[in-house]
């Protein structure tokens, strides 16, 4: 059975195939059409990857599975969609809310409403497939629940036989946290929290307050909050909004989604009028921001910790899959594993939404008598161009180039100089984790200043992450354990710190790679041969892009990055380019 998996119309747009129950491919949407953290829209170009690397054509799909169970979803929005209306009027009857974006709060949710009903959907996804111009018969749509989408996506790929699972996010139809059984092909939910208590709309909330991007910027709150610390005063008004509880959490969503939001889509009025006047997105970053920052980051740390405390009593199992949105938050997830709770955790690289588009194909496949588990090693299953295209490429832009030499990198390295590295097949999931990089030497501190400055054109005070050859983790890591998709924050040894200054954040923690020479021997092989010259096996490892837009896919695109920025060298495919002779 072929299941193309689709997730659109809202964040995280993705495509994943499943052919006869095996993950042949699965690409975020941002990455193929270079449009960042884009809302409504489609994954056409991801569709169009998808069938192309496995040289099949529309009608050669059985079924297009879509994370959503779309009346329960619609029910959920005109509830709240209602609730907007009539907390958004004034004593003068007028709605209070100005426009946010393109329509208002009320409208947007009307909208959405509509747009989520079985029949409009279907038609939505065939058209979008129209427009985009794909050829063939288009399957029939069958629907996955959000949730179980994100339960099969994070469960399936485990390579475990038995796991509790906790799902995380802002809101599935009805839910916004779940528990879940699994055992073998079977999934089943044991425990829900419903819409609008949500871990996930109150740290989007704070993310928005604090000025950055809701639904995509969660990071920067993550580590803005190093930086801030407890605050009698705002503990006092974050415990009005949030409340930890034995195995639960309480959010008051009156600060949240109920009321009138004049100044923001996530939160409400009466949270300014809690916390006093918002963060613009250009403003100038506080200690009052710093310090909300860090309370927002340790009530969802322990909010999460008693979640999975429920999750590992309810099921019996010390083994936990963690998935949807928050899940993206390493610093959480290290906390969750790092607690005793639970003896080993594992989470999906794209445990976003990108990621219940994979679910929902692994789920329908499972359905039709596939078996979709495996063990994910790495997450290299997007688009892959050869060494002729590169080539094509090199000569258009008229760059010289060498045939590569792993010890010249490591010379260019050691000299300081930032190196990009695009290898292989893109990876999925918000890290880059070896096949589109930019990697420097993190001996140095101030390599973490030239590469935020002079390449990455970022905040001062963003961290990057390690790369480290397994088998190293606990020389370097307090706790240290196999982590090979940057998904856990875990506290650098003292004692080490002062070795790799570049990727230590100002709390003492980083969020690693583990890298096995079977799964990316080029990238393997530069940080061995790091290793033998320095004896550190680590490197920086950061996203191959500059800030507002999405990693590189293409060659071109590499290129263009590469000669747009303060890179000094370029490794890809099998070339090496040089700005300078040295």
């Amino acid at each position: 059975m072929n299941v193309l998996g689709l997730q659109a119309f809202y964040y995280n747009h993705a495509a994943a195939l499943v052919l006869d129950g095996k993950l042949d491919f699965f690409i975020e949407e941002e990455k193929v059409n270079r449009v960042k953290a884009q809302r409504d829209g489609f994954p056409v170009e991801s569709v169009r990857a998808a069938l192309e690397h496995a040289r099949i054509g529309l009608e050669d799909v059985d079924e297009i599975a879509y994370p959503c169970a779309p009346w329960p979803y619609s029910w959920n929005l005109v509830k709240y969609g209602l609730a907007s209306v009539v907390g958004g009027f004034t004593r003068a009857g007028w709605p209070k809310e100005p426009a946010i974006g393109r329509v208002s709060l009320t409208q947007d949710r009307v909208l959405t409403t509509l747009q989520f009903t079985p029949p409009f959907l279907s038609k939505l996804i065939r058209q979008n497939i129209r427009f985009g111009r794909i050829p063939g018969r288009i399957p029939k749509v069958a629907y996955v629940p959000h949730h179980r989408a994100h339960a099969a996506s994070a469960f399936f790929t485990s390579g475990w036989d038995e796991a509790a699972i906790l799902i995380v996010d802002g809101s599935g139809e009805t839910e916004s946290t779940t528990i879940w059984d699994g055992r073998g092909l079977d999934i089943r939910r044991l425990e829900k929290i419903s819409f609008p208590n949500s871990l996930g709309e109150f740290y989007a909330a704070f993310t928005e307050f604090c000025g950055f991007d809701i639904y995509s910027q969660e990071g920067k709150l993550m580590g803005l909050a190093a930086y801030g610390g407890p605050d009698p005063a705002l503990e006092q008004l974050f415990a009005r909004v949030f409340r930890v509880e034995p195995e639960g959490y309480r959010v008051d969503p009156r600060y949240t989604i109920d009321g009138p939001h004049s100044f923001g889509y996530a939160f409400s009025d009466a949270l300014v009028e809690l916390f006093g006047e918002p963060r613009g997105r250009n403003g100038a970053l506080t200690d009052r921001h710093r310090n909300i920052a860090w309370h927002a980051q340790d009530l969802l740390e322990k909010g999460a910790i008693e979640m999975a405390k429920k999750a590992v009593r309810l099921t019996g199992k010390r083994r936990l899959c963690l998935s949807g949105g928050v899940g993206m938050n390493c610093k959480m997830n290290g906390a969750v594993l790092l607690s005793g709770v639970v003896d080993d955790l594992y989470v999906l690289p794209a445990s976003n939404d990108a990621g219940v588009a994979l679910g929902a194909a692994m789920e329908r496949a499972r359905i039709g008598g596939d078996d979709p588990r495996f063990q994910l090693r790495h997450a290299y299953y997007g688009p892959q161009y050869d060494d002729a295209q590169i080539e094509r490429d090199l000569k258009v832009v008229k760059a010289p180039y060498e045939r590569l030499d792993v010890e010249k990198v490591v010379d260019l390295l050691t000299q300081k100089n930032v190196v990009g590295l695009y290898t292989g097949r893109n990876e999925f999931g918000a890290r880059a984790l070896g096949a589109r990089s930019i990697l420097a030497d993190p001996r140095h501190k101030d390599m973490l200043d030239i590469v935020n400055a002079n390449v990455k054109f970022r905040e001062g005070w963003r961290p990057f992450a390690p790369v480290i050859l397994a088998g190293h983790e606990q020389d370097w890591f307090v706790d240290g354990r196999e982590s090979r998709y940057m998904m856990k924050a875990f506290q650098v040894r003292p004692e080490k710190a002062a070795a790799i200054p570049a990727v230590v954040h100002v709390d003492g923690t980083c969020r690693p790679q583990s890298i096995t020479r079977d799964v990316n021997p080029l990238y393997h092989d530069i940080v061995a041969a790091f290793h033998r010259r320095t004896g550190v096996p680590i490197l920086l490892n950061t996203s191959f892009n500059v800030r507002n837009e999405p990693i590189v896919c293409r060659p071109i695109e590499a290129l263009r990055c590469y000669m747009g920025t303060g890179m000094d060298a370029l490794v890809i495919g099998s070339f090496l380019l040089r700005k300078s002779a040295g």
